[in-house]
């Protein structure tokens, strides 16, 4: 559909994106903040990197501010850039039991999205510097706007959350980046609007991985023939949910290289998929035969590769351990490991027993640190 030239840019992102809002609507973080179910260590961590986040995003406006000849633009920018900054103090003074501090380390989506919108701040235009940081502020607005309309309780541990990003002065100055945004795309050329609308969606879609990667954790059994992997999350029940699960296989007619190739690549790709924070690699064990043993190791390595390139922090777990975890049995065999992953997760479907070790070294994870994970 070709967009009507007196549209605002606002009207036409918003719409053209709407697939997009509306899975960050109804995110399982957003839908268990609203109701008052979200684990607050999921919250915690969440908050720990926007905190670090809030540096960038408030970076990129003052580099978007100082390309402006207008000078009231400008003034509005800096004034935008000093309000979002402030938002580390309202977190510090709300939240302080969330261990807010610089000296964390960047997740790995969040590095992603602000070094998306730094880099098209300094290297493109203003319009289009403004549009790839845009998703920060509008997607709040209509996010928090919906938690007000539907959360189902007043008495809500993150109602201070909630109250600053509805408060007068938000909505203030979101509107303001919102006026400059349109009054840009009216400006701007066919070629602009266009890459406009491009960086905001793409912004849009970095989001959505910060919600995933804020949201569920990882786990991995390697193995060059076949790499199980699954998905689990912890409800605010604390019961294991699988959210999905799988196996990266190999043609065992290639070679070692091409093999481990095929691994590195499939599980980059669910990694992306699900966008987890945390992983859970069973540890190596010493087999009688030294050219098993040899292949194990080189799998594992590529999985641990993996995970350090996508930036995901690494846990890993004796065999008899996760065995122990589970069944209580520290030499438990396959049929007790998936009788016992079974009972724990219900309504479970998965044939391969390599995808059912990976679930068992996630539930394994999930119970030795509280929380959750991929495998």
């Amino acid at each position: 559909m070709r967009n009507d030239p007196k549209e605002e840019f606002y009207d036409i992102a918003i719409r053209e994106s709407s697939d997009l809002i509306e899975e960050i609507k109804k995110h399982p973080f957003n839908v268990e903040l609203m109701n008052n179910t979200l684990d607050y260590e999921k919250f915690k961590f969440y908050l720990q990197q926007d905190f670090l986040y809030v540096v960038d995003c408030t970076r990129a406006l003052l580099i978007i501010a100082a390309k402006f000849n207008d000078v009231e633009i400008m003034n509005k920018l800096i004034c935008v850039a000093v309000g979002t900054f402030a938002t580390r103090d309202y977190y510090s003074k709300h939240f302080a039991d969330c261990g807010l501090s610089d000296s964390h380390k960047k997740s790995r989506s969040c590095s992603a999205f602000t070094n998306f919108f730094v880099r098209i701040a300094y290297h493109n235009s203003v319009a289009e510097g403004l549009a790839a940081s845009y998703p920060c502020f509008c997607l709040y607005q209509i996010v928090v706007c919906h938690i007000v309309k539907s959360k189902t309780t007043a008495d809500n541990k993150y109602q201070k959350w909630i109250d600053f990003f509805s408060s007068d002065e938000a909505n203030t100055m979101i509107d303001d980046v919102t006026s400059i945004m349109n009054n840009l795309y009216e400006k701007s050329n066919d070629d602009e609007r266009k890459n406009m609308l491009r960086f905001f969606r793409d912004g849009l879609q970095l989001e959505m991985e910060f919600w995933n990667e804020v949201y569920y954790k990882a786990g991995l059994d390697p193995g060059i023939s076949k790499t199980g992997w699954a998905i689990i999350d912890l409800n605010e029940k604390n019961n294991i949910e699988f959210l999905g699960g799988g196996t990266i296989s190999t043609d065992n007619k290639l070679n070692t290289d091409e093999r481990l190739y095929v691994i590195f690549e499939q599980l980059k790709k669910v990694i992306s998929l699900y966008s987890p924070n945390e992983a859970a690699v069973e540890k190596i064990f010493v087999n009688k035969n030294p050219k098993s043993s040899l292949t194990l190791g080189y799998a594992r390595g590529v999985v641990i590769l993996a995970l350090k390139i996508t930036k995901l922090t690494m846990n890993e777990y004796d065999a008899n351990y996760v065995k122990k975890s589970i069944t209580g049995n520290g030499h438990a065999d396959k049929d007790q490991m998936i009788f016992m992953v079974k009972q724990i997760v219900k309504n479970l479907s998965i044939k391969c027993h390599h995808a059912a070790d990976a679930l068992a070294v996630a539930i394994c994870h999930a119970y030795t640190k509280g929380s959750c994970f991929v495998e």
